[in-house]
């Protein structure tokens, strides 16, 4: 049933959205802890602007899986529209983080060439079930639809890669 396999991703991309916030905020939370408690900084140096500049990405994807997702339960085309662009926003950054990971270290392990390919499979897949036909009937996808989804992860993209 469409339906509920509908309800699931929409449910999952809620899901992979808490947890791209959460862990941003324990992250960060647990990297100035450790850096305070060792007296390297003290909360009042720490800059506000810098840390949105350096986690924006991260937030902002996290939140529109949360949010597409929550639109997606209620079947709102904006919710389509943002759940497949999340779904390419995650395959492609999934892509450059390994790229750049490999690029800085040196040869990945087999274990991470097959978990990074495996992730952008599994966002690849997400994403074009949300294409599928019945998807595409429900939702009347126009071209301005298709457009959306194409700014939205162009959007994603040149931040990622332009801003540092």
């Amino acid at each position: 049933n469409w339906r509920k396999f509908e309800k699931s991703l929409a449910i999952i991309e809620i899901l992979v959205g808490l947890s791209l916030i959460i862990l941003l905020i324990y992250g960060w939370s647990s990297i100035f802890s450790y850096m305070i408690e060792n007296g390297q900084t003290t909360w009042s140096k720490i800059s506000i602007l810098k840390l949105i500049r350096n986690a924006h990405f991260i937030f902002l994807s996290g939140a529109m899986g949360l949010v597409s997702g929550i639109l997606l339960l209620k079947e709102k085309k904006l919710g389509w529209i943002l759940s497949t662009s999340s779904w390419i926003v995650y395959c492609l950054v999934t892509s450059l983080i390994f790229w750049k990971l490999e690029k800085a270290d040196g040869p990945f392990n087999t274990q991470n060439y097959v978990l990074s390919g495996l992730l952008i499979l599994i966002f690849l897949i997400m994403a074009g079930v949300l294409t599928l036909k019945p998807f595409r009937l429900k939702y009347k996808p126009d071209s301005k639809s298709w457009i959306s989804i194409a700014v939205i992860t162009l959007v994603f993209l040149i931040d990622k890669l332009l801003i540092k």
